[in-house]
């Protein structure tokens, strides 16, 4: 899929035990993938503006670097160091519309000066700031240049919430899709900002996400950024607390005021009329006993209705499938849940909280992440939002720890488990979290470290993944693995602690025991909305340890599930089906999208082109990792390393 990123075998240069080298990767690659960025303290300083340019875990790197104009200089000097943020003075012709362009310096006696930063703040036409996180004081003078990677460019077109851009260069089709573009200069102040790149045209042309913009001709100066490349703060902010709130997928909820005509395929695209707004149609409930039904759809393009996403409001409109030309109509006030995580760290390398929701934007938006980052005394730039202080409580609807606990923020972060020792190679993966035409928001992630301190088939990690196959009415098609939180449905929404594996997956596969995966039943409805643990079987076996495990396809796991009918060996995938069997809270949650059950097979093995990678290996001692499974989406390139 456009606009997957993955960043396989990363090892940190500070440390051999620097859990926190993998994280930061992974919001990396969720940024670049299309995530947005909300707010993000790194102990020193907090924002809560929701520009990328301002993420205090890295604000990107400039791609594309040319001189602007006559911006360049020999007298600039180092003022105040704050965290990552550093202040430079001594140069001349700097304006606002510098925020977001780069400042090269050279000359530094300490190599860590020198290089090409990305300017974060103005002060005055002498003064910018930029984000170094390695920077040191020196009173060299230094050579400066401000750097851009283009000028000229033009909006030719916008519609919904996209616009089209030419005049550019340089771009590629593969390399620049996961990046970002910095306009400034624009005649329409709607046009200046940070923008996601959609889709590459050509090497001239692109279109990114902006739903204010206006067509311009001529006059924009450019910056091609790459969240992918920036720099690891390292002491700056492994040493402190720090965390970061980034919105993910939504789904929209559409009341309909009878049943459809015809019958709707799901995953097909549908349209509605008088707005223009189009998605995915994933879910259509009709109960005709109590007259009330909706549509749940992921979102693709905004229409002009005055709902949330441009769908229409508060009005009867017609909706329209593209494959089975089913109607229906709909009325009253679409619903938009959206999607938060937010990721806080403790002092040090091996800790940390994880924490999830999927909230109502609109009866629920106090309760959001953002919300509370802008608005809660507590939250600062050490404590994350829902962390504790004042009018910063953790949310009591649709949102719950992946990780961590609301009464003892770090207990387990634990890359190490309960034994420290060295980090193997940690993978990092990203589902495209951009909607556009004919493509619905994904957003689902994969973490993967190697443990080699206890073998060669052992990892940690944990997966976010959208399901597939989801009951109609589930508005949050979502799940969180992580082979953590105890058995027989003890786990609490506020805490997620338990389990004698820690709160990641390790040993040689999945190890999940009987409620392992955690989620949202019912999110949305107006009774019996809760927080659950699931269970995860596939045809392969129910995915648990040693003797307890029960296999339907595979009787003996040693020998590897191929496709019989083929001619060459060709190892299975099976479907995990995500289910609670719980009393009274039963539910059937889907299928997992991102996540396989193989049997056979050997750690980081890939599959179908090196689209997919393996977790873990089969152990004939009935011990534990009986369950190996896959997991995605894998570059289709790289060889996947455990240390």
């Amino acid at each position: 899929m456009a606009g997957n990123v993955t960043l396989p075998n990363l090892k940190s240069t500070i440390s051999n035990v620097d859990g926190f080298y993998g994280i930061w990767n992974l919001t990396r690659a969720m940024k670049a993938a299309g995530w947005i960025y909300k707010a993000s303290g790194d102990g020193t300083n907090k924002d809560t503006t929701a520009s990328p340019l301002n993420d205090a875990w890295g604000p990107g790197v400039l791609v594309q670097s040319s001189q602007l104009g006559a911006q360049t200089g020999a007298s600039a000097t180092i003022g105040k160091i704050s965290s990552t943020h550093v202040q430079i003075n001594g140069l001349t012709g700097m304006t606002a519309n510098s925020v977001g362009h780069g400042l090269q310096i050279s000359g530094a006696t300490n190599s860590t000066n020198n290089g090409t930063f990305t300017i974060i703040g103005y002060t005055s036409a002498n003064t910018v700031t930029i984000f170094n996180p390695f920077a040191v004081s020196e009173a060299t003078s230094l050579t400066w240049s401000e750097r851009v990677s283009g000028t000229g460019a033009s909006i030719s077109s916008a519609s919904g919430d996209e616009a089209t851009l030419t005049g550019l260069s340089g771009l590629n089709s593969t390399t620049s899709l996961p990046h970002y573009i910095t306009i400034t200069n624009a005649a329409n102040s709607v046009n200046n900002g940070t923008f996601r790149i959609v889709s590459i045209i050509s090497a001239t042309s692109c279109k990114i996400k902006n739903s204010s913009a206006v067509a311009e001709t001529g006059s924009l100066t450019w910056v091609e950024n790459s969240p992918t490349a920036d720099f690891y703060p390292g002491t700056p902010l492994t040493s402190t607390t720090a965390w970061i709130n980034m919105q993910g997928p939504s789904t929209m909820k559409l009341p309909i005021n009878g049943a459809s005509t015809g019958t709707f395929v799901r995953g097909e695209n549908i349209t509605q009329t008088s707005s223009g707004a189009q998605g995915e149609i994933i879910g259509y409930l009709w109960d005709s006993t109590v007259s009330q039904g909706y549509l749940v759809v992921m979102p693709r393009v905004n229409g002009t209705g005055s709902g949330p996403r441009g769908w229409t409001s508060g009005t009867t409109d017609t909706i329209t499938g593209a494959i089975s030309a089913a109607t229906v109509t709909t009325f009253s006030t679409p619903i938009e849940f959206v999607r938060e995580f937010v990721f806080w760290k403790a002092a040090n390398l091996t800790q940390g909280w994880i924490a999830y929701q999927c909230v109502d934007q609109s009866s629920e938006s106090t309760s959001r992440f953002s919300y509370l980052a802008s608005n809660a005394a507590g939250v600062t730039a050490s404590v994350a939002p829902a962390g504790g202080g004042t009018s910063n409580t953790f949310p009591s609807v649709g949102t719950m720890i992946c990780i961590g606990a609301t009464t003892n923020t770090y207990t387990d972060w634990d890359m190490y488990q309960t034994v420290p020792g060295s980090y193997g190679r940690q993978h990092a993966m990203a589902v495209n979290a951009i909607a556009t035409t004919g493509t619905s928001s994904d957003g689902s992630f994969a973490y993967i470290q190697g443990r080699p301190d206890i073998g060669a088939v052992y990892n940690s990690g944990f997966i976010f993944s959208r399901c597939d196959n989801t009951e109609d009415g589930d508005v949050d098609p979502y799940i969180w693995y992580a082979g953590n939180g105890g058995g027989n449905y003890t786990g609490s929404r506020t805490s997620c602690t338990a389990g004698s594996n820690g709160d990641m997956w390790s040993y040689s596969g999945a190890n999940l025991g009987s409620t392992q995966a955690r989620g949202f039943r019912r999110r949305g409805f107006s009774s019996y909305d809760s927080f659950v643990q699931f269970s995860l079987v596939s045809l392969v076996g129910v995915m648990a340890s040693g003797n307890n495990s029960i296999f339907a396809l595979s009787y003996n796991m040693a020998d590897p599930e191929n496709l019989a009918c083929t001619f060459s060996s060709t190892k299975l995938r099976e479907p995990i089906f995500v289910f609670t069997g719980a009393v009274g809270a039963k539910m059937r949650k889907g299928t997992m999208r991102w996540m396989f059950a193989v049997a056979g097979g050997n750690n980081l093995d890939t599959y179908d082109g090196k689209k997919w990678v393996q977790v873990g290996s089969y152990l004939s001692n009935g011990g534990y990792g009986t369950s190996p499974f896959v997991v995605g989406p894998w570059d289709g390139s790289s060889t996947p390393l455990q240390s």
